[in-house]
């Protein structure tokens, strides 16, 4: 399992992302499940809030909460604790809160991995798969 963050998401929608060539190419090779949160679908909502964009934006999260490979970590009031917990820990870092919330679901997962360009993904122990492309084999797993 892979978790996805927001640029991931977004640089999909957006064929002028500078992102969007790498995500097309990362989606391509993924096979495995993808994770993610209510809290970065948010953002992606919020990121493609542009009237033009609105439908993309509704489009994306209808298909990600209905595709089977994917699961959406529900937003509860202890999830958004625990990140908010980690957050005033790290005041050392520049993560932003979905960071902070995202790196507490790896973590509860045991996962390593996740579909992002962010270099605070590696801050924190993981490997930010958007920030080279991917390898040349299919099916990554």
């Amino acid at each position: 399992m892979i978790f996805v963050n927001t640029a991931y998401l977004l640089a999909l929608c957006q064929p002028a992302d500078q992102l969007h060539q790498r995500a097309l190419a990362w989606a391509a090779v993924v096979a495995e499940p993808l994770l993610t949160t209510d809290y970065v679908l948010w953002e992606v909502v919020n990121g493609l809030s542009k009237p033009a964009d609105r439908q993309k934006a509704h489009f994306t999260v209808k298909h990600v909460r209905s595709e089977r490979n994917w699961e959406v970590v529900a937003a509860t009031r202890a999830l958004f604790k625990k990140g908010l917990n980690l957050h005033e820990e790290r005041q050392d870092k520049a993560w932003s809160l979905t960071d902070c919330i995202s790196f507490v679901v790896m973590h509860q997962r045991n996962l390593r991995r996740a579909l992002s360009p962010d270099h605070h993904f590696e801050q924190a122990g993981y490997e930010a798969l958007l920030r080279a492309d991917p390898p040349a084999s299919q099916g990554l797993r």
